[in-house]
This record gives structure tokens, sequence and C-alpha cells, in this order.
């Protein structure tokens, strides 16, 4: 999933978490990645680039993940938003450690809704844990 991810595939990354969320529902790493996924979406979206990280149906996909897209395609802005937020919350509720995903997806979630507050907490967060994580380049490039 994460490879998906960073190569901008959201639609695997988030087809990929959701099937192995049902498989370990105790890991919050797939609820993580499914939240990062959904801000992709959300945010290409929002720049009117979606098709960018969004496959359309096809023969040749099988009919689950053929579903999964038309269900994604079909998506407006305020329920990716939503969608978001409520997979970030279910991460974070199923961890008392914030991992560097989970406090990645926060951020993102935060920033996708405008609540700085909750950017600036991520950011420290993240940096106090992660000063060379995977995603530290974003934070300390961030907006204080």
């Amino acid at each position: 999933m994460d490879a998906w991810f960073s190569v901008e595939r959201c639609d695997k990354a988030l087809f990929y978490a959701v099937q192995y969320q049902q498989v370990y529902p105790d890991c919050s790493y797939f609820k993580e990645m499914e939240a990062l996924a959904l801000n992709g979406l959300y945010t290409h979206l929002k720049d009117h680039s979606l098709a960018d990280v969004l496959s359309q149906s096809a023969s040749d996909n099988p009919g689950k993940y053929n579903r999964f897209l038309d269900f994604l395609n079909n998506l407006r802005l305020k329920d990716l938003l939503a969608l978001q937020s409520c997979s970030l919350d279910a991460a974070l509720s199923s961890t008392t450690e914030k991992t560097e995903h989970g406090l990645m997806a926060a951020y993102l979630v935060a920033m996708a809704q405008d609540d700085r507050s909750a950017m600036l907490a991520a950011k420290k967060e993240y940096l106090s844990k992660y000063r060379k994580g995977r995603f530290a380049d974003v934070f300390q490039q961030a907006r204080k």
C-alpha cells in the first residue's frame, strides 16, 4: 500500500487498505493508509486532477475493483472530506501511540479542514518523535 501511495495511485492504495483492514481490523497501519489515500483523492479532486490518481473501471479489472472505482469516481469533495475524517478518527482511536503515517494523515486531514491548531499539533508531535522520518521534509517545509 505504501508503494501505491508513494507513486500516487490513491485508488489502489485505498482499495488494498480497505481489503487488508477487513483481515487485520486491529492494525492501525491499514486505517492510516486509508486516511492518507482518501486525502490524496480529496486533494486531487480539489485541484481538478483526480484523473491523475484515480482509474476508471475497465473490463480487465476484477468486478469488485470496478465497483470500488465506480464508487470513488462518483464521490463529491465534501464526501471525500467526511470519509477521510472518519477514517482518521478510526485510525487514531485504535492505537495509543501515533505512528508516522497516522500523524501525517492527521496533519493532512487538519489541513483539508483548515484546522490550524490541529495541523500545528500534528507537526509538533511528528517532528518530536520522527525528526528524520519518512515525512519529515513535509513537516519541516510546512508553514508555522
